[in-house]
């Protein structure tokens, strides 16, 4: 263990961006260029960006970007989502994590945000910070000629490529319809889809080519869109390049099967690899040899409940129900303590109370299942919700119950 001093946390300083994100980006074994340090301070909040200093170095950071977030009933819940967190290799195991996420937690309960989000870049690293697994997401390696439709798909409108204008102007509204049926989607402002989302910079490509934008558009409107690009590899066989997709995003099945069929159908690829894919896609239903897509599954958005009575009033349920929770939280005691859990109409009220416990859990345990994509009866399997009664399990997960499985097609 080392004996240096714990390093010090605070918002973003004079300097600007470039020191901090330089520490970051060195921390994920990489090197910023001019136009990532350009590109990543159009998007990153100042007021929300904290440094990590050893005196008057600074050795990293994070930040947090202020969103919506979809949820059970709702497709705009005000959370802060965390992004861009890494210290130097020099300094860490001091305290330098634990820090930040206290200054996270402080700020966004200041807000008011009931939830704080993350994609982590490894899974060991929050859950001791409360957050929960929220979400899965799917990745898909499959040879592009085993991708075979039973039945076919057929076609829904007019399949076309986007200019970067256009996707501008016609994608948000599409990224919207799909949140409003999907949980763990998140906002993205005007700004975001034309600095984030649409910018086509080379260091974004990671040695892969340009991307590109096919949409499909019925009666005049675009009802779906997808991302893909080609990373080329020829030998004397011929080509043997992998299409690489980015984004598929479609509010009706019938048209993400369009795209998807599409996508496979591309000349001069061999492979199709897809990221981000929700574990509940048609897709999955739709192809003669589902095993030859080569579906891994993983952990995708982890959440933390920052004000619990507040997180579990803003979301719908789906029974009338009427359940105490025994909940622990080391970091946020606020949250700590036995709740009574009343549903209404799908509407819920949470007041504390001394009535014995139906249920003991911890708050990354109810973060986990908030979204709807882990049951509690999976958590109670895995030995991490306690119930007196079998029977509370069940109801939980009956509370719970969401039409659709929530997942999001980008990380941020």
């Amino acid at each position: 263990m080392s004996s240096s001093p714990p390093l010090a946390v605070r918002r973003l300083g004079h300097e600007g961006m470039e020191p901090m994100l330089r520490a970051i980006v060195h921390a994920f074994g990489e090197d910023a260029s001019p136009e990532m340090i350009t590109g990543w301070s159009r998007i990153l909040e100042r007021d929300r960006t904290f440094e990590i200093v050893d005196g008057a170095q600074v050795v990293g950071g994070g930040s947090i970007y202020t969103f919506g977030l979809s949820i059970p009933g709702r497709a705009d819940v005000p959370v802060g989502g965390l992004t861009a967190v890494g210290v130097l290799p020099t300094h860490r195991r001091r305290g330098a994590l634990r820090g930040l996420i206290a200054e996270v937690f402080a700020d966004g309960i200041a807000r008011g945000e009931s939830l704080s989000v993350l994609w982590a870049s490894e899974g060991p690293i929050y859950g001791r910070f409360g957050y929960g697994m929220a979400t899965l997401r799917g990745t898909i390696v499959v040879p592009r000629d085993r991708v075979r439709f039973t039945p076919p798909v057929p076609d829904v409108g007019h399949i076309r490529l986007l200019t970067v204008a256009e996707a501008l102007d016609a994608l948000p509204s599409v990224w919207e319809a799909a949140a409003a049926l999907t949980p763990g989607f998140f906002g993205r402002s005007q700004a975001w889809w034309r600095d984030e989302v649409l910018d086509d910079a080379e260091w974004r490509r990671s040695g892969a080519g340009p991307r590109f934008i096919p949409a499909i558009e019925v009666d005049g409107v675009i009802r779906g869109y997808a991302f893909y690009r080609m990373r080329s590899d020829w030998d004397h066989l011929g080509a043997r390049n992998t299409l690489e997709v980015r984004e598929v995003v479609a509010p009706d099945p019938a048209v993400e099967l369009a795209l998807w069929r599409f996508l496979a159908d591309q000349d001069l690829v061999s492979t199709l690899k897809a990221h981000n894919v929700n574990v509940d896609t048609p897709l999955f239903h739709r192809v003669d040899d589902p095993r030859r897509l080569g579906l891994t599954v993983g952990d995708g958005m982890w959440l933390r409940i920052l004000d619990l009575p507040a997180a579990l009033a803003q979301r719908s349920w789906a029974t009338d129900d009427d359940l105490v929770l025994q909940v622990t939280d080391d970091l946020v005691p606020a949250n700590a303590g036995t709740w009574r859990l009343t549903v209404r109409d799908g509407t819920a009220s949470v007041v504390r109370t001394d009535a014995a416990p139906d249920l003991a859990l911890g708050i990354a345990e109810l973060g986990a299942m908030h979204l709807g994509g882990t049951r509690a009866s999976q958590l109670a399997r895995a030995g991490r919700i306690s119930a007196a009664d079998p029977a509370a399990i069940v109801r939980l997960d009956a509370l719970h119950a969401v039409d659709r499985q929530p997942g999001c097609p980008a990380g941020f």
